[in-house]
This record gives C-alpha cells, structure tokens and sequence, in this order.
C-alpha cells in the first residue's frame, strides 16, 4: 500500500511539474547555432577545473541522436604547464580544439580515432543507478525514483553550458582519496561521480521534482529546442572542524553545496553532501513560493556568494547573499523596467530563510529601501574590507547600467546603499539601447599615488571596481549599444556613516576615456577612474576578468556575423590586459589575442607551488610544440611572481 501511494505522488507530480515552466529557451547560447551543422566540435564556455595535478574539461555539444549532451574529460597537468592525456599524449591542437584521440583518464576505448565520451560511456553499462528526487513529504526528504521510472531516464550527460564541475575532496579515509565531482546540466539533473584515478563512476543523480516531466520525456527532434535545467554555478561550503582534510560528520565536519538553475527556473537549491552517499534536502526557495518572501527573485543567475556578517550575531554563522536575477521579459522588451530581479536577498545557509532584502519595497525590519528598478543577474562581489573574517560591503551591477555599493557594517538598520556609478548610456546614447552589466564586479585594492604640484604627491587609497557591459542574455545580437570595461575608483574606502554625504555618482563623463590606440582622451578625470573603448561596435563582455601583479586581464565576445552563411563559426573571444591605475597599454592595441570560434566567459588562474608558476587558463599561449600540437595549460604569468622592487608593485593598505 505504501509503494502504490508513492507511485500515484510521483505521477502526480508528473502531471502538473510542467506547468509555468518556459519549455523552450527563446535567446541565449543555443541562438549562437542556427543548424547542427555548425558544431564541427564540442564547445566549453568555462575555463577547465584545477585539482592537484589533474585538469577537468567540461564540454558540450549537439548530435542528432540525443541532442543537447555534455563531455567530462580528465586529463593531467604536469609542472611545465603540459595539458597532457592518459598516454602523455597533446590534449588540444593550436586552435584550441580538443584533439579526436586525446584520451581521457576515463576513457577505456577509441574507434576510428575518436574517443568516446566517457561518462555518456559509462552510463550506457552502469547496472544500476540511485536516481533521487524532492517528491518526499519532508522538507528533507530525497526519494528514490520508482523502478519502472528508471528506463525512462536517458543514459547520456545532459550539456553544461554556464557551470564547472565542483571537485569536491572527502580527504584520505580508509578506501584511499575520496574525490567526487559534482555538476548541473541542461537535461534537469545535479550528478555526484567517483573519481576513482582510471575510472568514474556514479554515485547518485538528483532530479528536482519540477524537471521529471522533461527527463522522462522523448528527446525533441527539433534542433532549437534547447532547454534550460540546472545550468546555475554550484557553490560549496566546506566546513573542516578539526582541520585534518577529512569530511566526517562524526566530527561536526559539514558540506553543503547551493546552485541555482540560471535560464531553468527561479529557485535556489541546497543540499547536505557531508556523506556523500547519503545526500539530503537541506532547503529550496523559489520566487513562486506563496508566501512572498522571495517574490521579487527573477530567473537564479546569480551564484550564491557565501559569507559572515556582523549583523544579529551572524558571525560564524555562514549566509549567502544573491542578486535578484534575470527578468524573463528582457526577452521581448530590451527597454523594459525590471518587474523581477530588482532585489539584493541575505538568505540563512543552514535554513533558507530570508534573513534581509534590499529592494524598492518599504523600509521594514527585513528590507532596506533603495530605488532599484533593474535587474540584477549578476553575482554580486563581497568585500572584508577590515580584514577581521566578516564581509562589511558589497557591489552589485545591474542591467540598466548602474553599479551599487552596500555597506554592511554593525546591525542591519546600520546598512546603507548608495549609487556608485551610472553607466546606462550618456544623453547622446539614450536612443541606442542601455548597457547592461551581467558579470561579477571585480575589487581590487590600492593606493594611487597623485600629484599635487610640481614637486609634490599624495598617496590614496581606492578600491577599484572594475566591469564589463555587454547583454550576456542575447550573445547573438548585433545591436547599438556601445560596450566598455570600467574601472571605477571608489574613494571611499571605510564604511559610509549614516548622515556622511555620498560621493557623486560616477558616470561616463566624470571617468577617463581610454582609447583602443593607447591614448588618453581626457587626463583631467583620471582620478576617478577610466574605461576603455573597444574595437568592434558588437563586442560585449560577459565575465569578470582579473587583477594581476598591476594588470587587468578580461575577455570580450563578438558574435559571429550572420550574412556570412559560409561560416560556422559562433563568434570571436579577444583577450585584453591593461594597467590598473591609468588603463593603459605598452602594445599598439589592448588586445592580446583573438581566439576564434570561441566564447570565453571567464578566465581561469591557476598557480603551481611545486614550479612556482601562475598560469591563466582558458586562453591559448602563442607556443607551438609536437608538429602543431599545443599542450600548455594555457598563458603563463612569469611576470606576476619574479622577484621586484617593492615600488615596482602597487601598495595595498
């Protein structure tokens, strides 16, 4: 009797989890390919996954057979920087296509020298799968799937377009090293493998209730169908009590991973993973829950950003902090006011609960009253700005352009928002669209040294924040819309005090215009900050960058041109570096390199102790080796970490 109740929820469930869902993606990433013909290869948006001396490579593409699916590929990174197989074999070619017959750790055959993918491989022999879903009747509750659901379920990986896999490390216990990979995709399913060395394997899969329809459902033989799932960044709180590199809940060890569903939905999930092999529900939100608390929360772009904060006693207490979202109706109306996403959620790890907002709504308890009418999809960037463990300001962007500051020092009636910056369009560009900011800022801290007469110069402190425009939602359109990357000096470099006036807002007039020659239009606005032009009208920048050794390094994506029909290319990713403090370049032109046939969202830093070497991944260095083949993990940053004169650096305060 038991088991037939359990069968008629799930059917229940089955009948009525569909509904509200968008079933198709209308614009996004699948727009960038107009037929199948065009994936001449497996494509990766996100730079590979540094574990020890292994390399994660996660990969996607489209085939007739199953449509959407995804690769995860594990090769070796040896001290050299060498991306090397599991026969100490090249990995890529110098375009920086992944070679037909490198062979992964995993991959136990190659036919007709094509490996195969190896976890679509081994889930084509798999005996038996534990298969979970949040169709239980407790909060915590994973229920096993039904057996004769089981068959329904496809043996492939579904794709992951926006997130990496997780590595999460159990430490040595009595098996050997206990590493499990974790990753989201595109056909509704969160996968928790076994890296076993040579094999993998996996462990469980979870299907949240509101994606069964769609994973037991017929693959869509239409190939623009492509449909949005678990496709949000996973983060991961990795809480060691007694710092002995093993995860024992024995110990009050714990960890926890939250991931949102990007494009797939508007919650937010969180699991507890302390036993691996046991995962349980910790809590769900969503902005279609009736009780209203999270009802401004757009589509879940926006990775949770973990954190302490001093407020109510939240010390050690761990809380995560996202942005509103995406507005869905940015789709269909490119000028239109957020009705979702416009918010700033403080949200309890262990519970869900929604501890703060800022938002339009009304000064409250709960709320900080701030005059948002945009959304905010991007993650937000979290700053301790004291240095004593508790986060006490963050920056967050928006798609009208703006860029906020909220200091959150003391209790939260002490919190204060103000506008940083206003970078929409100028008077003459209001009739080109807005720029829109969908990546996370990135803080960078520093002391300028300015003159002040001829012989005379004063050293101030700023922390900058730097950003890119571009509509990270329609990476195919060729629209108006002029893009740049700033870098903003926020002067202001302790907590603002309740009636301290805020510094004016900075905007593209107040900042210094850095031409794509290398020269500098306007001096007078240096000390506010600067941006750059960049060269091609359709250039948007959809991720973060980084600041290394007093450089700015950062990705630009332009897509593809659709009159030339010859082509298959999706677009173009060009890579910058610029100086810090004044913008500017030792080359004839900021960009590095172009990278066709490419979008790369966000680059990848990896340093090796045992080399003492910085590498940035992601992107191709210009050496070739082994007849055109191209093994290095990526470009190396020797320069970051020679040996200088202290004023060779900039100083951080």
């Amino acid at each position: 009797m038991m088991k037939e109740r359990c069968l008629n929820r799930v059917a229940f469930v089955l009948m009525f989890v569909g509904i509200g869902l968008s079933p198709f993606a209308k614009s996004d990433d699948a727009a960038l390919w107009s037929t199948e013909n065009q994936f001449m290869h497996p494509y990766s948006f996100m730079s590979p996954v540094v574990a020890d001396e292994y390399i994660y490579l996660s990969m996607f593409d489209y085939q007739s057979e199953h449509g959407w699916q995804g690769e995860l590929k594990k090769f070796r990174l040896s001290i050299d920087g060498q991306i090397t197989d599991r026969n100490g074999e090249p990995v890529f070619d110098c375009t920086g296509k992944l070679l037909n017959n490198a062979r992964s750790f995993w991959s136990s055959s190659v036919v007709n020298q094509v490996v195969e993918n190896d976890v679509s491989a081994m889930l084509e022999v798999k005996g038996s799968r534990q298969l979970l879903s949040n169709t239980g009747d407790g909060p915590a509750s994973l229920s096993a799937l039904p057996e004769d659901m089981l068959n329904k379920i496809p043996r492939f990986l579904g794709d992951s377009m926006h997130n990496q896999p997780r590595v999460l490390d159990y430490g040595h216990q009595h098996k050997g090293t206990d590493r499990r990979l974790l990753i989201g995709t595109n056909a509704g399913m969160l996968h928790l493998f076994n890296d076993a060395g040579n094999t993998l394997d996996e462990a469980w899969a979870f299907i949240p209730a509101e994606f069964l329809s769609r994973v037991t459902a017929s693959p869509p033989t239409e190939f623009h169908a492509h449909q949005y799932g678990l496709d949000g960044e996973i983060s991961v709180f990795h809480d060691d009590k007694d710092n002995d590199g093993i995860i024992e809940a024995d110990e009050g060890d714990r960890l926890w991973v939250f991931f949102g569903l990007r494009r797939g939905g508007r919650s937010y999930y969180t699991l507890d993973l302390t036993n691996p092999d046991h995962p349980t529900l910790k809590w769900k939100i969503s902005g279609d829950a009736l009780d209203g608390m999270y009802k401004l929360l757009g589509k879940t772009w926006s990775t949770p950003q973990l954190a302490y904060i001093s407020s109510h006693g939240f010390e050690k207490k761990p809380i995560l902090v996202v942005g509103g979202g995406y507005d869905p109706q940015k789709d269909h109306e490119s000028a239109h006011a957020a009705q979702l996403g416009r918010a700033i959620y403080i949200i309890d790890a262990d519970s869900g609960a929604k501890l703060f907002s800022i938002s339009s709504d009304a000064d409250s308890l709960n709320n900080l009253q701030a005059p948002l009418t945009d959304a905010i999809p991007a993650d937000v960037a979290l700053l301790d700005s004291d240095q004593n463990g508790v986060t006490d300001r963050l920056y967050a962007a928006d798609t009208g352009g703006n860029v906020w500051r909220l200091d959150m020092a003391g209790d939260f009636s002490d919190w204060r928002m103000t506008k940083l910056a206003a970078l929409g369009h100028t008077q003459n560009e209001a009739s080109a669209g807005v720029r829109q900011f969908f990546g996370q800022p990135v803080i960078a801290r520093s002391v300028v040294r300015m003159e002040t007469g001829k012989q005379a110069a004063v050293e101030v402190p700023a922390d900058w924040v730097l950003l890119g425009s571009g509509d990270r939602a329609h990476p195919e359109l060729h629209d108006s819309v002029q893009n740049h990357y700033f870098a903003l000096a926020d002067r202001q470099v302790t907590p603002y005090k309740k009636a301290q006036a805020a510094a004016s807002v900075l905007t593209l007039d107040t900042l210094q215009k850095i031409n794509n020659t290398g020269l500098v239009a306007d001096k007078a606005n240096s000390s506010s900050g600067w941006y750059v032009d960049l060269k091609q009208p359709q250039e948007k920048i959809f991720g973060n960058g980084y600041v290394v050794a007093g450089q700015v390094w950062f990705t630009s994506f332009s897509p593809a041109d659709s009159n030339q029909l010859s082509s298959y290319s999706v677009g173009t990713t060009q890579l910058y570096r610029l100086d810090l403090q004044s913008g500017l370049f030792s080359e004839s032109y900021p960009g590095v390199k172009l990278y066709h046939d490419q979008l790369l969202e966000n680059l990848g830093i990896v340093y090796q102790p045992s080399a003492h070497q910085l590498w940035m991944t992601g992107v191709r260095a210009d050496a070739d080796d082994n007849n055109g083949q191209c093994s290095l993990v990526g470009m190396p940053l020797s320069d970051a970490i020679k040996p200088r004169k202290i004023s060779e650096y900039q100083t951080e305060y």
